[in-house]
């Protein structure tokens, strides 16, 4: 159920998620869809916030790469969109004091078909950086999608990992935001 036992669950997933890939995650504790359905202020109040916390990130971490997602969210998942918008602004809002490249992951268009599982696709001109993956690599992604048992079930997690292991092969794909400039 909606509320906040789903956002302990989601919480737990992401961590989960996250150490099967070796990645230490920060949570901010925002509400999920930002409050949308409470109106302009709620929207406002939460997207200020967000701004707020990754400027900070960005002061006190200073890192080399930032990775988001893209303009689609990689699903069209509106809370991803917002979430690469918010990463974007922040990132272009001034020139860091620490030099560091944002990248967005991407799957090549023509490599997924149609209507599968919602995932929006990029033209590969767009693409990039391409990164080699290993097997290794492969199976710790698995492992972490595996996590989000809240979100699918273990047939469609297979189903959608099998998809993105036939459309990207041994490659992740990139999008750099540096080459826009």
């Amino acid at each position: 159920p909606a509320g906040d036992s789903l956002a302990i669950t989601r919480a737990a997933e992401l961590k989960c998620a996250a150490e099967k890939l070796g990645i230490h995650p920060i949570l901010f504790g925002l509400h999920d869809q930002l409050k949308m359905q409470g109106g302009y202020e709620p929207v406002h109040a939460q997207l200020s916030e967000l701004r707020s916390r990754v400027t900070s990130l960005f002061d006190s971490l200073k890192p080399d790469a930032v990775i988001t997602w893209g303009a689609s969210g990689w699903t069209g998942h509106h809370d991803h969109r917002l979430v690469s918008a918010v990463v974007t602004e922040v990132y272009e809002s001034k020139t860091w004091d620490h030099p560091m490249q944002l990248y967005y992951p991407a799957i090549p268009s023509g490599k997924i078909p149609e209507g599968s599982g919602g995932f929006a696709t990029v033209d590969s001109t767009y693409l990039n950086v391409r990164i080699s993956t290993s097997a290794e690599d492969q199976e710790k992604a698995k492992a972490s999608l595996h996590c989000h048992q809240s979100q699918y079930t273990p047939e469609v997690m297979d189903q959608m990992r099998a998809m993105i292991s036939s459309a990207l092969g041994n490659t992740t794909y990139f999008k750099s935001h540096h080459d826009d400039k």
